[in-house]
């Protein structure tokens, strides 16, 4: 469990700030996943609508998580944390 992070790894110099935008993503989704689900499911008029939601909402996380992967991490500035 002591391994890099996929959260260290793309924001080493500010894991603190990675950490809290990782759990606002986690949270936006919990509440416009449920969201989006409730729009199709009355436009659809059937509650299989919300199972077609979530695949493409799945899918397209996958699109972007490998979409993503062959290109190298940049780095756009540097961040000097201060303990004092």
């Amino acid at each position: 469990m002591g391994g890099p992070t996929i959260v260290r790894a793309a924001a080493p110099a500010a894991p603190r700030l990675a950490g809290a935008l990782a759990t606002t993503a986690l949270n936006l989704g919990a509440v416009l996943g449920p969201v989006a689900a409730g729009l199709v499911v009355d436009a659809a008029g059937t509650p299989v609508a919300a199972l077609w939601c979530a695949g493409a909402a799945a899918a397209l996380a996958a699109a972007i998580v490998l979409g993503d992967r062959g290109r190298p991490a940049r780095v756009t500035a540097a961040i000097r944390v201060d303990t004092h």
